[in-house]
């Protein structure tokens, strides 16, 4: 008995809506288990350390014990002094600093009194270790900023100014997956007068990446001259170093 058309039309049609369930059934299937296989983001702690060649922040995944604010506070300056699990960091506290206490007040900001040791930490070494302080810090509930003291005085910047409370907003991380450190300062910059025979002090306000040194910062503004800075007339204030001049390299002893 032949099969008629209607019959093979309907058997194709079938197969193709079974071999449909079939592939739709193998994609939900492989779709499930990506999404069960698939790893949570880490919400825990990080521990932040220099890197090893001073440039700039890294982190280690932390889980620390203590649950209550100041026992937090106590375990994590605690691994800040310890060396870190991963050889390209180091440990933001070295062997010759100390935290000698910390205070709180009622708003969450804590005082750190640092030995006297902290005070021979200079420059870009510094500033990176202070960061990495201040982030492991300001991840705990209840510490809402950071301020150090170095020998019972507070820390200051390159004016001598307290630099005061910080948070981890306080250093800004780039979109290049470096980080970068933003500091003020104010530079007093020394430029001839139209006669040649005296030197006319420019107070410049700058912002500047830390991990440059302000003794470059300030050689290369000599350089560009005074034409560069906003309220400086050039017809009575003249550049001291000639236009073309280039900085190779520069260097601080002591």
């Amino acid at each position: 008995m032949p099969i008629s058309t209607d019959t093979t039309s309907k058997n194709i049609h079938l197969l193709r809506l079974g071999f449909c369930a079939c592939v739709l059934f193998l994609v939900l299937l492989f779709c499930g288990g990506c999404s069960f296989h698939k790893e949570k983001e880490y919400t825990g702690y990080y521990v932040f350390c220099p890197d090893a060649n001073e440039t700039k922040v890294g982190f280690e995944k932390y889980t620390p014990e203590s649950r209550k604010r100041d026992d937090l506070v106590n375990e994590f300056l605690t691994r800040l002094q310890s060396e870190p699990k991963d050889l390209g960091l180091r440990k933001a506290l070295p062997d010759d600093v100390t935290v000698d206490d910390f205070i709180f007040e009622d708003s969450g900001q804590l005082s750190l009194y640092l030995s006297s040791g902290y005070g021979k930490i200079k420059g870009v070494s510094e500033i990176l270790r202070r960061a990495a302080i201040v982030k492991t810090l300001c991840q705990i509930h209840g510490v809402s900023s950071v301020q150090f003291y170095v020998a019972g005085q507070p820390l200051t910047d390159s004016n001598l100014d307290a630099v005061g409370y910080m948070t981890a907003d306080s250093f800004i991380d780039n979109t290049g997956g470096e980080t970068t450190y933003k500091q003020n300062a104010t530079l007093n910059m020394y430029f001839s007068d139209k006669t040649g025979s005296h030197l006319v002090k420019v107070p410049v306000d700058i912002t500047y990446d830390a991990t440059i040194p302000l003794e470059q910062l300030a050689v290369e503004q000599l350089i560009r001259g005074p034409y560069s800075i906003d309220g400086v007339d050039p017809d009575e204030i003249k550049a001291t170093i000639p236009e073309k001049t280039e900085l190779n390299k520069i260097s601080v002893k002591e």
